[in-house]
């Protein structure tokens, strides 16, 4: 293979990696509701930035950047779960809004349409 063509496939993966770890650290802040896009970009961006380390003894700047970021998305996204997951399984007042703000955006009770009532799905799953 042709050395100019891997160096630019290497560079090539390596900006692809910085790109989906940055888009894995601006998905964490900024769609809390659907978490596992910024996990998926970050580990997109982890992946493709050691890749592109190929055989070279060190890696290129954009790589670093691409694994540093992946990283930091990811760890966002975990905290973000592990708090929330947390509040709901020890605090009744956030169980409560939680079970208001369902009801107001489905139209309908949770308790009416599943037949059981938040809470007590919530322990089933939670194992309180």
């Amino acid at each position: 293979m042709d050395p100019f063509i891997y160096e630019q496939n290497r560079a090539r993966m390596a900006r692809t990696g910085m790109a989906f770890g940055v888009a894995s650290l601006i998905s964490a802040f900024v769609f809390f509701s659907i978490p596992y896009m910024a996990i998926g970009f970050g580990a997109f961006g982890v992946l493709l930035s050691v890749l592109a380390k190929g055989h070279l003894p060190k890696m290129g700047r954009e790589g670093k950047i691409g694994i540093t970021t992946g990283l930091i998305g990811i760890g966002i996204c975990i905290a973000v779960l592990a708090s929330v997951t947390s509040a709901l399984k020890t605090n009744p007042d956030y169980r409560k809004n939680v079970t208001e703000l369902m009801d107001m955006f489905y139209g309908e009770e949770f308790e009416n349409e599943y037949g059981i009532s938040l809470d007590e799905a919530l322990d089933e799953v939670l194992g309180k």
